[in-house]
C-alpha cells in the first residue's frame, strides 16, 4: 500500500475541492474542513478550543472533481474506518456540497439581480414625455 501522502496527493490531483477529513474518537463527530488552495488565508473554521473539547483527529481527506457526468470523490484515509463511518462521512460530504452549491446559486441570484437593475436603471423613463399628455 502506499503511504498515505501520496495516496491523498493522487486525491487532491485535478480535484476543484479537497477536504481535510476530521473525526471524534467515538467516530460520531465528523467535520469537514476545506484545504484547497483557493481557501489559503482564511481563518480556520474550528477553533482550537473546540478542536481540543471535540477531540478530532484527521483521518484522511476527500477530493471532489466536477465532471460531465456530476461529482466524482476521491478518498485517501490515514487507517481504515468501520462501513457506518464511512456512511457518515459519505453523508456528511453530500451535505457541505449541497450547502456550498445552494450558497454558489444564492450568490448568482443576487449579482443577476443586481445586473438586471442595473440595466433597467440606463433606460430611457418614457414617463417624461408622452405626444398625447404633453402637448
Amino acid at each position: 500500500m502506499q503511504p498515505f501522502s501520496v495516496r491523498a496527493a493522487e486525491a487532491a490531483r485535478g480535484s476543484q475541492l479537497v477536504l481535510q477529513v476530521l473525526l471524534s474518537p467515538d467516530n460520531d463527530d465528523i467535520e469537514l474542513v476545506c484545504i484547497t488552495a483557493a481557501s489559503a488565508g482564511r481563518p480556520f473554521p474550528i477553533t482550537a478550543e473546540d478542536f481540543t473539547a471535540r477531540k478530532l483527529r484527521s483521518v484522511g481527506c476527500v477530493g471532489v472533481s466536477l465532471g460531465l457526468d456530476g461529482f466524482t470523490p476521491h478518498v485517501a484515509l490515514i487507517e481504515p474506518l468501520e462501513p457506518h463511518v464511512i456512511n457518515a462521512m459519505g453523508c456528511a460530504l453530500t451535505e457541505y456540497i449541497r450547502v456550498l452549491v445552494g450558497n454558489a446559486l444564492i450568490e448568482q441570484i443576487a449579482l443577476a439581480e443586481v445586473t438586471e437593475l442595473e440595466r433597467m436603471y440606463v433606460l430611457p423613463d418614457s414617463r417624461t414625455y408622452h405626444p398625447l399628455f404633453n402637448a
